[in-house]
This record gives structure tokens, sequence and C-alpha cells, in this order.
């Protein structure tokens, strides 16, 4: 399954589950197993939820089907996943589009102020500096989950927020987290930073 089939099964679901998908949110929930993509809750804290998106595994004879219970914690299951930081716009489609374009299979994790992923963006307050500031700490503590399910795979980084925020989430990444930041322009992503411990040796 390409990128974009992918995250086409992940949007469906996202769209069926509308509006109640708040209730069905904690950590390690296996959100959807019975399509073609499986869908994990890595986590959820005040102001943002992530999500981790692979193709559902293969069921052998005789195996059981996934049941939707909490505890169960997504791992990537190939050698890239891109990390959709999505607040402004939502870019998933986009980002897959233009992995396929490149021959880049890759998992999926979406970090998002909006559980339930929907078409209606919710901004940021300018005048709320203590939301920015949830954001950030909300981003720290899902770092420790989020690369526990990476592993080794190769990051991509594709950021769709404030600019002030962009700031703030490369703060708390640090330069210790490898991964490949893009940029947009021109209708699509070019890769533009490559995060090394050598930018802090000046």
């Amino acid at each position: 399954m390409d990128g974009v089939q992918l995250v086409i099964e992940a949007l469906k679901f996202f769209e069926n589950v509308q509006p109640g998908m708040d209730g069905m949110i904690a950590t390690g929930t296996v959100l959807a197993a019975g399509t073609k993509a499986s869908i994990y809750v890595i986590q959820k804290g005040a102001k943002m939820v992530s999500y981790l998106i692979t193709p559902k595994k293969k069921e052998t004879p005789g195996s059981r089907k996934p049941t939707l219970k909490s505890g169960q914690e997504g791992k990537v299951t190939k050698k890239d996943v891109a990390i959709v930081i999505d607040i402004n716009h939502r870019t998933l489609t986009h980002v897959a589009e233009y992995l396929d374009s490149k021959k880049i299979d890759a998992d999926f994790i979406v970090i998002t102020n909006d559980p339930a992923y929907s078409d209606k963006i919710q901004m940021l307050n300018y005048k709320n500096q203590k939301e920015w500031e949830a954001i950030l700490k909300d981003f720290a503590s899902h770092m420790t989950k989020i690369q526990r399910a990476v592993g080794s795979a190769r990051v991509h980084i594709f950021q769709s927020t404030p600019l002030a925020l962009s700031f703030g989430l490369g703060c708390v990444w640090g330069t210790v987290h490898p991964g490949t930041i893009y940029h947009y322009e021109g209708g699509t992503y070019y890769p533009v930073l490559h995060v090394t411990r050598d930018w802090k040796t000046g």
C-alpha cells in the first residue's frame, strides 16, 4: 500500500467517527485495526494528541483479529516515518503525495491540536501565551513515546504551524534527535535541514 492510500484510509476513519472522537482517545489505544490502516494513539496531552498510522498487519490463518483496547503501543513498521505537526493546515495528504513521488515508503505520525483531525482548524490565540506554552510542554511529553515508537527509522519532519511555535518546537526537539526537516515552497516540499549535534559546535 502506498502512502496516499494509507493516509486516505486513516482520514476516512477520522471522518466516520466525528464528533465522538474525543471520548475514544486514551494513550496506547488502537483506534482502527479493521481497515487497511492501523491507527494508534501515541500520546494524549492537554493541548495535543499524536497518532501513529501504519498499514494493517496481514492476518494469518487462525490468527485473532486485533481488538480495540488500551495498553497497546504502536511501533513504526517501516524504515522511514513522516512526522507531520499539523495545526495551521491539514497537510497529511500532501505530505503522502510528496513522499510517494520521491519513492519514500513511510509510516506517519500526526501531531495535532484537534483530536478529531477535522477540517475545522483550531488556530492558536495570539493573546493567550499560556496556550502556546502548553503546546510546547505537551510536545516535550510526547517526545519520549514518539522516539520509542520511531525506533531506528529515518525521521522526516513536516510542520504546518505558526512561525513562533515552529521555533519553540525546534527548541524542544533539540539537536540530539536526528531527522530531516522539510520546507514547503512552490507547491512542493524540499529537504533543507538535517538535524545534527554539530550545529552546537559553531
